[in-house]
C-alpha cells in the first residue's frame, strides 16, 4: 500500500483473483493509468467469461450423468 506503482501491486494487478482488490487500493490511493485500468479490466472479463463456460460444462455434465462422479478425462471431453 506505500508503494502503488512498485512491482508487486503492477503484478498483483493483473492475476485474476487480486486484480479487483489491487486495482481499487491503486486508484484509492495514486492514478494508475488508463492502460493499465483497461487490461485490467479486459482480463477480468476474459476470466469471468472462461470460469462461467467451464461451469456451465460441469453443471451439463453433472445433469446428465446423475449419481456419477465426473473424472478430469471427462470434463476434457
Amino acid at each position: 500500500m506505500q508503494n502503488p506503482h512498485g512491482l508487486l501491486s503492477k503484478v498483483f494487478s493483473y492475476i485474476p483473483f487480486f486484480s479487483p482488490t489491487t486495482m481499487l487500493f491503486r486508484l484509492g490511493i495514486s492514478s494508475p493509468s488508463w492502460m493499465e485500468i483497461i487490461a485490467t479490466l479486459i482480463i477480468i472479463i476474459i476470466t469471468n467469461y472462461l470460469f462461467i463456460r467451464l461451469a456451465s460444462k460441469i453443471f451439463r455434465l453433472g445433469m446428465l450423468m446423475y449419481g456419477k462422479n465426473i473424472s478430469i478425462k471427462e470434463m476434457v471431453k
